[in-house]
């Protein structure tokens, strides 16, 4: 409904700021009155005034007083049909914002009233505001609307809400806007509360650095460096290559591991 009253709204405010500028043109006295003399003749479109051509020597026998004054004058008029021009299109412009406010208040779910510029964040519990969600719940139902600031939010509340909205009528939430506080605490993966891949690409890190960190790998015995083979296979591997390797506790680890065993009252050796 909102969409069509724009659609209404702009073409006939197009065709008002048409009307009002073609009638200022043709006021102006850059134009003569058309005629048929004066006039192309086109049967096509319509007759179109020529533009008159002036002369230089018309300025040598002119008053110039008089000339003056038609000027003063047309600059007033310009003036004045300005300023009501522009008063139209204001006027104009805020009566089609006040019929869409209306418009989408009628569709919208019911809620608290907003403040301007801050919406109802003055209501909101910043600590705890899920508490205030469920208090507006109690009042308005289960759908209801709520103003983070300048910006409008629906808020469904309870299970059998939410399942409607998300599995009976998804199409209609698909295209929800972006908040970035949902996108900072989630990454960004909608439906997915926790961290998932991100998190298990950070163990995998960590996993494998302390290991860098504790142990220094090297090829079996009788393989040096320069016999290894590195070079990655192309394409899938559906069983890849076993690999020996040989890895052998750093100092500094081995520090970290006798100091920690001291407390035990022994000193042991360590074998890998």
């Amino acid at each position: 409904m909102s969409r069509q009253a724009a659609a209404l709204g702009s073409s006939i405010g197009s065709a008002v700021v048409g009307g009002l500028a073609t009638g200022l043109i043709l006021k102006l006295p850059f134009w003569d009155q058309p005629s048929d003399e004066n006039c192309y003749d086109d049967s096509l479109y319509w007759k179109v005034p020529k533009v008159r051509e002036l002369d230089p020597r018309f300025f040598q026998h002119v008053n110039h007083n008089h000339l003056e004054r038609e000027f003063k004058i047309m600059s007033e008029f310009d003036s004045s049909a300005i300023l009501s021009l522009l008063g139209l299109i204001l006027i104009f412009i805020l009566n089609i914002k006040v019929f869409m406010a209306k418009a989408y208040k009628l569709q919208s779910p019911p809620g608290p009233k907003p403040w301007p510029v801050i919406g109802n964040l003055h209501i909101l519990n910043l600590k705890r505001p899920y508490q205030t969600m469920l208090e507006l719940s109690k009042k308005y139902g289960s759908i209801y609307s709520i103003h983070m600031g300048p910006r409008k939010v629906v808020v469904l509340s309870g299970y059998e809400t939410v399942k409607d909205a998300l599995v009976k009528y998804g199409n209609q939430f698909e295209e929800r806007s972006r908040v970035p506080i949902f996108e900072r605490l989630f990454n960004g993966k909608g439906r997915r509360m926790c961290a998932g891949e991100p998190l298990a690409k950070m163990e995998l890190f960590l996993f494998f650095a302390s290991l860098m960190q504790k142990f220094t790998f090297l090829p079996p015995h009788g393989v040096s460096n320069l016999d290894l083979d590195l070079t990655p296979d192309p394409g899938f591997t559906i069983q890849p290559r076993p690999h020996k390797i040989r890895a052998l506790l750093r100092a500094s680890a081995l520090v970290s591991l006798y100091v920690s065993l001291l407390p035990l009252g022994s000193q042991r050796s360590i074998y890998l």
